[in-house]
């Protein structure tokens, strides 16, 4: 009797120790489970948090204010007057101009248009724009895969042209997917429709005493140099203004000024000839475009 409480004790015991194995190793499961979960989770953040760098790098803060309490503008587009533009096709270099700058590039300074020496303003690249840490020379996301930079058709952007849109293919570094293998895009558009351009609307009431015709230019950087960005013609009518609007100025801090002039230059680059001219209108271009600007030439 004794003999068969041992062997009933003995098979009772292996049971418990074939039970004790089965529930170690479903936690132990669990936790690796849990582990690839947390991991993925903390990278998918760290993907998001490059995304939003970039987008603070390439357009600035979002309603950021300056000193006084205006609406600002900063960041890459604000100071160079562009999208960034791939130079370096390499792994994780194909936004270098935000950390890494190019010769292509003007240094940031208060400059002189030349198509007008009164106007001047800071511009230039004064980066590094984006902060990859110590020692890095490249940009991955959280799963240590390069960003993929894509013109506004979606393509992969080539060497010269501008980025539209940066992707992280997710955990999968594949297209599409779910979960933490969906794909995470920040966009700017395409177009005049594109986030780093704003509207400027514009009108000018002439001087009617003088007659001619009414100039209007937009001066802001150009590969982060001053230049006239654009220039338009008007002819003066029966009306008591003329009106025009520039419908795709990089945003940031640029600056508008209205002539009256018998003979209008023949290209943007030159200066206006003999007349009269307004103030000089610094105004911060935003996402969306400003309120409309009046310059009154016949009180200027």
């Amino acid at each position: 009797m004794n003999g068969a409480s041992r062997r009933i004790e003995r098979g009772l015991t292996l049971i418990e120790l074939l039970v004790v194995v089965v529930i170690l190793a479903t936690i132990a499961q669990t936790a690796l489970v849990t582990a690839d979960r947390l991991v993925d989770e903390e990278r998918f953040t760290r993907t998001t948090d490059a995304l939003e760098s970039a987008e603070v790098a390439i357009l600035g803060r979002r309603n950021a204010l300056d000193p006084s309490g205006r609406l600002w503008a900063e960041g890459f587009v604000a100071d160079v007057g562009r999208l960034p533009i791939v130079r370096d096709p390499g792994d994780g270099a194909a936004l270098d101009e935000l950390w890494a700058g190019h010769s292509s590039l003007t240094p940031f300074a208060l400059q002189t248009a030349p198509g007008d020496p009164a106007v001047r303003l800071p511009c230039g690249w004064r980066g590094p724009y984006l902060q990859l840490g110590i020692g890095k020379s490249a940009w991955f996301d959280g799963w240590g895969k390069a960003f993929l930079a894509r013109d506004e058709a979606g393509d992969v952007a080539q060497v010269g042209t501008a980025i539209a849109r940066i992707a992280s293919l997710g955990a999968d570094g594949e297209p599409g997917g779910d979960g933490y293998a969906e794909d995470l895009e920040l966009e700017f558009g395409s177009g005049s429709t594109s986030r780093h351009l704003g509207v400027i609307p514009v009108r000018v009431v002439p001087d009617p005493n003088i007659g001619g015709q009414i100039v209007v230019r937009v001066f802001g950087p150009q590969n982060g140099k001053l230049v006239t960005l654009e220039q338009q013609v008007l002819a003066i009518g029966a009306t008591a203004s003329v009106s025009t609007t520039f419908s795709a100025v990089s945003v940031g801090p640029r600056v508008v000024r209205a002539y009256q002039t018998a003979t209008p230059p023949p290209a943007k680059e030159l200066p206006v000839g003999a007349g009269i001219a307004s103030a000089i209108e610094p105004v911060v271009v935003v996402q969306g475009g400003i309120p409309e600007l009046v310059f009154d030439l016949a009180d200027p």
